[in-house]
C-alpha cells in the first residue's frame, strides 16, 4: 500500500516507529539500571545497620562483662606478698631507691630525698 498519510511515506511511519521504539528500550534499560543501584545501595544500608548493631552489642557485653573483673591465676607457682608475684624461692625485685634485692621502691624504708 503506497497511500500516504498525512504527507509521510510508510518508510518514514517505519522508520519512527522503529525509533520510538529503539527509546523506549533506552527508557526501561535507564530505569532497570535505576532500580538495580537503589536495590544496592539498600543492601549496603542494611549491612552498615547491621554491623553498626552488632558493635553495639559488643559493646553492651564488654560493659556488662566488666572493665575490673581480672581472671583468676591458672598457674601453680605460689603466690609471693612482697613483689606481689608467681614465684618459686626469694624475691630477685631490685629496689630503685636503695638499691637492695628483696624489696620493691613501694615497701623501701630508707628516706627518700626530694629533687629539686
Amino acid at each position: 500500500m503506497s497511500a500516504t498519510r498525512q504527507g509521510m511515506s510508510s518508510a518514514e511511519i517505519d522508520q519512527i516507529v522503529a525509533r520510538r521504539v529503539i527509546d523506549a528500550i533506552e527508557a526501561i534499560t535507564i530505569y532497570e539500571t535505576k532500580i538495580r543501584m537503589t536495590h544496592d545501595l539498600i543492601n549496603q544500608v542494611i549491612r552498615q545497620e547491621t554491623k553498626v548493631e552488632k558493635n553495639a552489642n559488643n559493646k553492651r557485653r564488654a560493659y556488662t562483662i566488666g572493665a575490673n573483673e581480672k581472671k583468676a591465676y591458672a598457674g601453680n607457682l605460689p603466690y609471693c606478698n612482697k613483689c606481689k608475684l608467681h614465684h618459686v624461692g626469694p624475691c630477685t625485685v631490685k629496689c630503685s631507691n636503695c638499691k637492695w634485692v628483696g624489696h620493691m621502691t613501694r615497701d623501701c624504708k630508707e628516706y627518700v630525698a626530694a629533687m629539686n
